[in-house]
């Protein structure tokens, strides 16, 4: 990897560093401290920035001239993981998750631009497993991915009541797999017990196009499409075969990101009082069937090339975003959410190297103005029903009989100046 490569794989780590924790899948369930407050919901709003990624048609009815919208969302895991030869082992991690976005209205009002730096989804796990024959003794069984996203946004507000937005960017995926592994594939390979050491990093186009509609004078509904992030990526990687070395390979991996289709509804139930819902549909089935992996060119003669399916299965979900928030004159606005996801991933492929089976998250937040400032604090418990996993489709039995727990906290806060 050259050294520009490496510099930019380094910032996607920086930048991107998000483990699967409070998230629909390896989606986060949030990504403003303001949206995350009242359980993630934005499609209907037009508050804040992030609408660049969850309806980029509401920038275009943002109060004033538009915004400066700049967060934090700090994410604390504690997932745990056992099986026969292993007691229970946890993986606690504190993950910085940064946003920023910059929104300008035109100044009759119809037109607003958008541009946004967002970590909307990733994964990442890291534990230190005794092996199976022949790993044996201490292994590290370590992941990460993350997807951040580049999106300039524009926005048409062709009516009082109707507004229209998309944003046209680029998609940055690093991923970064190590752990003993029996080969899956089909073939006189089959079954090899390996450790691998994989890295990749790749960049490709992405859009979303969404839509408000003022349907009453306190009713407005939403709808975002977001496109499928088909990535290839590239890397180094290193195989080591017992009894026979390691060697040097070429690694191409094919990460889908999945498309998404949410709608969401916002209502003032009285002056001061609003309530929100969000419903999200993925298409886990098509884009998280497998990880494919392609490793060639090896530095020594007699190791084989090699063309690896991950096994993953999962299933296309729905996550249901509920939140209540009320302005308090002099006392700023208090929110409260729910939010309730279909978790995606059976059983049999459950690993400990992605463990987002969070079902059930409880948010609050409070927002208040600071010199000319509007300054959000939010707070996520999520946690998902304890997983037992007998028969894994994995080859070699390494995560038969296992037992995954998940739980997650998220503290946020962003601050949002107003042209």
């Amino acid at each position: 990897m050259n050294q520009f490569k490496r510099a930019f794989a380094t910032l996607c780590c920086v930048i991107g560093f998000a483990q699967s924790g409070y998230a629909e899948g390896t989606y986060l369930y949030g990504i403003s401290a303001r949206a995350i407050g009242r359980g993630g919901t934005n499609v209907a709003h037009r508050d804040n920035g992030a609408l660049i990624y969850d309806n980029p048609a509401g920038i275009v009815a943002v109060p004033g001239n538009g915004l400066v919208d700049i967060g934090i969302d700090t994410l604390i895991t504690d997932f745990s993981y056992s099986d026969p030869d292993n007691p229970t082992t946890h993986d606690s991690t504190i993950s910085p998750l940064p946003q920023l976005s910059i929104v300008r209205r035109s100044s009759d009002g119809v037109w607003a631009a958008g541009l946004g730096v967002f970590t909307p989804a990733g994964f990442g796990q890291s534990y230190k497993l005794n092996g199976p024959f022949p790993f044996l003794g201490p292994q590290e069984y370590n992941s990460f991915g993350s997807l951040t996203k580049v999106l300039p946004s524009l926005a048409w507000a062709p009516n009082d009541r109707l507004r229209i937005g998309g944003t046209a960017g680029v998609g940055v995926t690093y991923t970064s797999i190590r752990l003993p592994y029996f080969l899956q594939e089909p073939g006189p390979t089959q079954g090899a017990p390996v450790y691998l050491d994989l890295r990749g990093t790749g960049a490709t186009f992405v859009w979303s196009l969404g839509l408000q509609y003022d349907l009453t004078d306190v009713t407005t509904l939403g709808v975002t499409y977001q496109s499928e992030t088909d990535m290839k990526l590239d890397g180094p990687a290193r195989v080591t075969i017992p009894l026979a070395g390691t060697a040097r390979y070429d690694a191409d991996t094919e990460i889908v990101w999945p498309q998404s289709v949410a709608f969401g509804v916002k209502h003032e139930l009285m002056p001061f009082h609003t309530i929100s819902a969000d419903i999200i549909w993925t298409d886990w089935a098509s884009s998280y069937d497998s990880f494919k992996v392609t490793l060639s060119d090896p530095s020594i003669v007699g190791f084989p090339e090699v063309t690896e399916n991950f096994p993953l299965d999962w299933t296309d979900g729905f996550v249901f975003k509920f939140g209540y928030e009320v302005e308090s004159e002099g006392l700023g606005t208090f929110r409260v959410g729910y939010v309730h996801n279909d978790n995606p991933i059976p059983n049999n492929t459950l690993t400990p190297l992605i463990q987002s089976f969070s079902q059930n998250g409880f948010t609050a937040g409070y927002g208040c103005c600071w010199a000319d400032w509007d300054i959000d604090l939010s707070y996520m418990y999520a946690f998902g029903q304890d997983r037992t996993v007998e028969n894994s489709d994995f080859i070699g039995g390494d995560f038969d009989n296992a037992r995954h727990t998940n739980q997650s906290h998220a503290i946020s806060v962003s601050a949002i100046k107003r042209f």
